[in-house]
């Protein structure tokens, strides 16, 4: 997979693979003898997208911009109940997919939406600039605890995934004196400013942003080759002392779930301190326990200076 692919092209192609949230979501019917969660399963009504999903998405063309639409299955949902989702039509399926790495802990649980229900009677809204509350301290605090590294952290609350990349590209610029950045061909930051920019999708920018210098592309490394010489480009790239840092998913997630070279980011981490560069990793859709461990640079042992997720945590 080269740079070339705009993020709808990539999007058709996994729908061919035989991917974990792609297999349960479009060929239900050949694992809903496999898997049955606590009493519920996979039913298949009818074919998926259904009439009523069908009729849905025309409507959708009336009311909503075309780009909010990916197009990956065409199902119009209407309920969730623990890990499973039906839509319009009365099909149920197994949800892989997190609900696009958000929704961790599933639908429809009674304790969640008490917790959510109680919050919003005691204290509806608090506008953290100007006046703290006790909730985000704690979830601040939480935060702090899980994310690997021994030192000061401290925790920036943002309202989405974009708001973290954008952030993350903010502080490394400020901190650093310097606004190069390196960044990875299908990689996948978000949808504003900055993290769009920041996303190596070409139909993402064409018409909205210009090519800017102060974005660079590279190939995601999944080989030994490859990370060999991408090692070797960031090496350049850094030297020129414009640039103050990378920004990399830990799982490349749109671009069809892919995995860098075993090592990589160990032997990156290791000389960025040299250029006095940063590490920003892009954990929205491999964090919060999604590969077994509380975030994915666990399985590679590094401590990223700035972690993104749909908050932003950073070493000050």
């Amino acid at each position: 997979m080269n740079g070339n692919y705009s993020r709808r092209e990539v999007i058709v192609k996994m729908t061919t693979v035989a991917g974990v949230g792609v297999a349960a979501l479009c060929s239900p019917v050949n694992v809903a003898k496999a898997i049955n969660l606590k009493g519920q399963s996979i039913n298949i009504k009818v074919s998926p997208p259904g009439p009523n999903s069908l009729a849905m998405l025309e409507q959708m063309k009336t009311a909503i911009g075309r780009t909010n639409y990916a197009g990956l299955y065409g199902i119009t949902l209407s309920e969730g109940t623990g890990a499973y989702i039906t839509d319009v039509d009365g099909n149920s399926y197994l949800d892989c997919l997190s609900a696009a790495s958000s929704n961790v802990l599933g639908y429809s649980h009674n304790d969640i939406a008490k917790s959510y229900y109680y919050e919003a009677t005691t204290l509806q809204n608090s506008c953290l600039p100007y006046s703290p509350n006790m909730k985000a301290i704690e979830l601040a605090n939480k935060l702090i605890d899980i994310v690997p590294g021994e030192y000061s952290k401290r925790v920036l609350l943002g309202l989405s995934g974009s708001d973290s990349c954008g952030g993350a590209i903010e502080a490394m610029r400020k901190y650093t004196g310097k606004y190069g950045i390196i960044k990875f061909n299908n990689a996948y930051h978000g949808s504003t400013g900055l993290s769009q920019q920041a996303s190596g999708f070409r139909a993402l920018n064409e018409g909205i942003y210009p090519e800017s210098p102060y974005f660079i592309n590279l190939d995601f490394p999944t080989s030994e080759k490859r990370a060999d010489i991408v090692l070797k480009q960031i090496k350049n790239n850094l030297a020129s002392e414009n640039v103050g840092g990378i920004i990399a998913e830990a799982i490349q997630g749109d671009a069809g779930v892919r995995i860098s070279y075993n090592g990589f980011f160990q032997k990156l981490s290791e000389f960025l301190s040299k250029y006095k560069a940063l590490l920003i990793v892009d954990e929205v859709q491999s964090g919060m326990g999604r590969t077994g461990k509380w975030w994915a640079v666990e399985h590679e042992g590094i401590i990223p200076d700035i972690l993104q997720l749909d908050m932003l945590l950073f070493q000050p």
